[in-house]
């Protein structure tokens, strides 16, 4: 299935936006969305916590080191979805099995929204869609008394992975927009010059 990414380009002045004109790419198997995945474009990160019996007691912990993470890789980090272009989900669900003795299914996913205009008449309804770009999960059992370390160390050793992850899915999307057959050499032209942070 074919992915469109829309590419506008504009001039930007004082008074707002001038369009300058609209080039069309088309790609697959990557998502575009890598590719506004920047330090500047801020990332909001969010726990959802499902664990039960004392399993996982340091949540706030593990979203405060996923956040130092970004922060020292230069990502801005907002504490308001509202703001964010990206938003990092931690979630954890499990619980004690027996006596002192925990079991923990985790992923960590992240989502950018998409706007998609539906137009009514002269009315038009946006909808922000969730297109997830990365994921990671899986499952532990451990004692209770280690589990949220291990928690902590999942998640953290996780967003390193992600942020490993950046530069090369970025480099991947813009070769496959670069070498598509359905870019146009207006687009071409555009995405030569694309810089990755």
């Amino acid at each position: 299935m074919k992915t469109i990414l829309s590419v506008v380009l504009a001039l930007v002045v004082t008074t707002g936006q001038v369009w300058a004109g609209e080039t069309e790419s088309y790609i697959s198997n990557e998502t575009p969305s890598w590719l506004s995945l920047s330090k500047e474009n801020p990332i909001s990160v969010h726990i959802r916590d499902r664990v039960s019996d004392g399993c996982w007691t340091n949540s706030k912990a593990v979203k405060n080191a996923v956040e130092l993470e970004l922060t020292r890789s230069n990502y801005t980090v907002s504490e308001s979805s509202k703001d964010a272009w990206y938003t990092i989900t931690i979630f954890g669900m499990g619980g004690e099995v027996n006596d002192d003795f925990c079991a923990i299914s985790w992923r960590i996913y992240i989502v950018r929204y998409a706007n998609i205009q539906h137009q009514f008449g002269d009315h038009q309804l946006d909808e922000a869609i969730p297109v997830a770009i990365w994921s990671l999960s899986g499952m532990f059992w451990n004692d209770k008394s280690k589990t949220s370390q291990m928690m902590k160390r999942v998640f953290v050793e996780s967003i390193q992975e992600f942020l490993v992850e950046v530069p090369k899915a970025q480099r991947e999307a813009l070769k496959q927009v670069l070498e598509s057959e359905y870019t146009s050499s207006e687009a071409k032209a555009y995405w030569s010059k694309f810089k990755i942070d």
